[in-house]
């Protein structure tokens, strides 16, 4: 229910700005965009992320194009057997190394998407691996963000993959 709500919010807006003649927001789309495909509109996602990341590029916001094309691997990556899945990933690797300045626990984003796609592909070394990588972006001491602890869930699956339990 909750992205459900969330993809009602994110469409009232965008009907609201162009009550009011205004350009839909990129940010809007890019979060819409995000959303869609776990409520089975992985096209239309495809359509709104296309469309952010035109405007993204026309406003010449680097890191607005590194997460919209996170959206688009996202996307791409929902059938992980395509080579446009890793294109598009790679991409979305080197958009957001260059856009956002380090401590890039933004790439946490990239490297769980990998991850999900490694365990998808039978190669849960990798995918612990990735998540691993992911966790160490965030810093020590920190209280935990709800990314590590997608990040913890998605590691405990690729370490029960391999056949490791807690003791």
């Amino acid at each position: 229910g909750q992205i459900r709500r969330a993809v009602e919010h994110f469409e009232a807006q965008l009907l609201e700005a162009r009550r009011h003649d205004a350009d839909d927001d990129p940010v809007v789309l890019i979060n819409l965009g995000r959303l869609l495909p776990a409520l089975g509109r992985a096209e239309e996602a495809r359509v709104v992320l296309d469309r952010a990341m035109a405007q993204q590029r026309a406003n010449g916001d680097l890191p607005g194009m590194a997460y919209a094309q996170l959206g688009l691997a996202s996307v791409a990556c929902a059938d992980v057997n395509t080579p446009s899945c890793d294109t598009a990933l790679a991409d979305a690797q080197v958009r957001m190394q260059a856009a956002v300045p380090p401590p890039r626990t933004a790439m946490a984003f990239v490297d769980a998407l990998a991850a999900q796609v490694a365990l998808a592909r039978e190669q849960p070394a990798q995918a612990r691996s990735r998540v691993r990588a992911a966790l160490d972006r965030f810093p020590p001491g920190q209280p935990p963000q709800a990314m590590q602890v997608r990040l913890l869930a998605l590691l405990a699956r690729a370490e029960l993959r391999l056949g490791e339990t807690a003791s």
